[in-house]
């Protein structure tokens, strides 16, 4: 199973992408290659429509998730497009994808006709990924928010937790010092 990360721009250290890998190797029985990418045709996150569609099936996670518990449920979704439920928004939160082979070939063909014009028109790649998918989600509890579910002082059973927003895990301490590492 191939897990993919992006770094582009200066927003996140190194060390984001080796506490991401360190994370998924202390917590999964699977197997997996880890790729970092670097670099990308389009801006920031915008980045992540390259993904589409992936010749075989990848996961794609954000830099600022904390892996807590055994994220082996990520390698077992066998359908087309999971992602996790945003905590406050209608829809899919872009920080955690499992993407079968072959999908996303029209909303990246859309996406390659006006690019310019779809990220002025959205605020971001989650923006424009809620309107051309329909994806399963996480199982509820598998995956928290750091804010929403007020995981200040500990991330209960939950196996990711995303840190949108602010704070980053690098900003936050208790636990997540203990973890993030």
């Amino acid at each position: 199973m191939r897990v993919v990360a992006l770094r582009t721009g200066n927003k996140y250290g190194p060390e984001y992408a080796e506490r991401l890998y360190t994370g998924l190797a202390r917590n999964t029985t699977v197997p997996f290659e880890f790729e970092v990418i670097t670099e990308t045709k389009y801006p920031g996150w915008w980045g992540k429509i390259e993904l589409f569609p992936p010749k075989e099936r990848i996961v794609v996670l954000d830099l600022d998730v904390v892996i807590t518990g055994n994220v082996d449920f990520l390698f077992e979704y066998e359908g087309p497009f999971c992602a996790w439920k945003d905590p406050w928004a209608e829809g899919l939160n872009g920080s955690i994808h499992s993407i079968a082979p072959g999908y996303g070939e029209q909303l990246r063909a859309t996406f390659e006709k006006a690019p310019q014009k779809i990220m002025l028109a959205y605020l971001s790649d989650q923006e424009y990924l809620r309107t051309q998918t329909k994806p399963d989600y996480w199982p509820a509890g598998l995956v928290k928010s750091y804010k929403a579910d007020h995981l200040e002082k500990g991330s209960g059973d939950a196996r990711i937790v995303v840190f949108h927003g602010l704070p980053k895990p690098h900003q936050a301490g208790g636990w997540v010092k203990e973890i993030w590492r």
